[in-house]
Parts: structure tokens; sequence; C-alpha cells
């Protein structure tokens, strides 16, 4: 690599978040310059569209022009970030806090409780999964699979994944799916608060705990 660099400021005009690049334009107004998630630090935040950043402009091996060193000007970015975490954190933290009371208050089975638990962790390993995919350019994890996942009850972990590890978290279409799997969850499961609800799901436990008995009984 060429040793001569300069520093430069600009802004982010491409950010391509599942691949882990993207493009800075410099304010002097020449062309987009290439830049690597790995050649960005700031306390662990990701890159966004429109950030105004520093960097380091220097050579590669075939003579591009890349970015190093890039850091965001803008000290609102950190701040922003940390704040959606927050959201991410109370959101998924009360609704399972609310969804123990209610189980431990006899309104809802204890098994609904493992599903939501069981679902959030299955959706946190699957992005968590799907974003190391992205960086080493491996077989992705249709999204298909992670609204599933999410509809099932695993809404709660994925949306913590999706701000702690800022993977899916700023495709616009992406996001309009995944929130209506959150109301398709949750609607139901308000319905069962109800006292048709109630009697609803005293109907299912009992089925499936026959349907349990039944194959435990043919098992031994």
């Amino acid at each position: 690599m060429n040793n001569s660099q300069t520093q430069a400021h600009g802004r982010i005009t491409q950010w391509h978040d599942d691949k882990g690049f993207g493009f800075i334009t410099p304010s002097s107004g020449s062309g987009e310059v290439f830049f690597h998630i790995s050649s960005y630090n700031h306390r662990g935040a990701r890159p966004t569209l429109g950030l105004k950043v520093t960097f380091t402009l220097g050579l590669d091996r075939q003579q591009r022009y890349r970015a190093h060193r890039v850091r965001p000007l803008n000290t609102k970015h950190g701040n922003n970030r940390a704040a959606r975490v927050f959201n991410a954190l109370c959101i998924s933290g009360l609704f399972l806090l609310l969804l123990t009371a209610l189980v431990l208050l006899g309104v809802l089975p204890k098994l609904l409780l493992w599903l939501y638990c069981a679902a959030s962790l299955l959706a946190f390993g699957l992005y968590a999964r799907d974003k190391s995919s992205a960086r080493l350019s491996r077989q992705r994890t249709p999204e298909a699979a992670l609204h599933w996942v999410a509809l099932l009850g695993g809404w709660p972990g994925a949306l913590l994944a999706q701000q702690l590890l800022r993977h899916k978290s700023k495709k616009q279409s992406f996001r309009l799916v995944f929130w209506l799997t959150v109301l398709l969850n949750v609607g139901p499961l308000m319905y069962g608060l109800t006292p048709n609800g109630q009697l609803w799901l005293n109907r299912a436990q009992g089925f499936f705990r026959e349907f349990f008995t039944s194959l435990l009984n043919l098992s031994l």
C-alpha cells in the first residue's frame, strides 16, 4: 500500500450495512471513495447514510483511493445508536416482563412464556449468524426465515438483535414486514386476554395436553 496519506472530510453517500462497505464523497467534491467497516471505529457504532465523517485518504495495492480510520464528525451519532438500543431493550424487556406477570397470575399458560423466550433466543442467534455470513460472503439466512421466527414469538429477540448487532435495522422493506409480524403476533395474544380468548386457550391447552399424553403412552 502507498504510504502517502492525507486527512480529509466528507459524507457517507453509499452504505451497504449487510455487506459491510460503502462510499464517502469528500468535501472537496472529488469522486466517491471506498471504505470498509473494518476501517470505521466509533465505540462499536455502525456507519449510516448521510453521516459526516473524517478519514485518512490513501491508496490500496491496486493504486485505488480508499478511506482509512473513518470517524464521524457528528457526535450525536453514538448517542442516537445508544438510544435505539435502549428503546429496543425497553420494548423487549417490558413485553417479556408483562408476559411473565400474566403467566404468574394464571392468565396465560407457562408454555407461552417458554415459547417466546426460546423463539427470541433463536431469533437473536439467526441474526448473529446472518450478519457473520454477510461479512464472510457465506450463504445467508433467508429473510423469510427471520420473519417467520419473529411471527412465532421471536420478535423481542429479533428487535434487540437488530439494534445491538446493527443488522437489518436500516432496510425499510425488511423493517416494514418485521413490524407487521409483531402486530400479527401480539394481536392474537391480546385476544387471549378476553373471555372468549381465555376459553380458546383453555381448549388449546387441553388439546395439546391430550396430544402429548397420547404420544407418551404410545412410546411406552
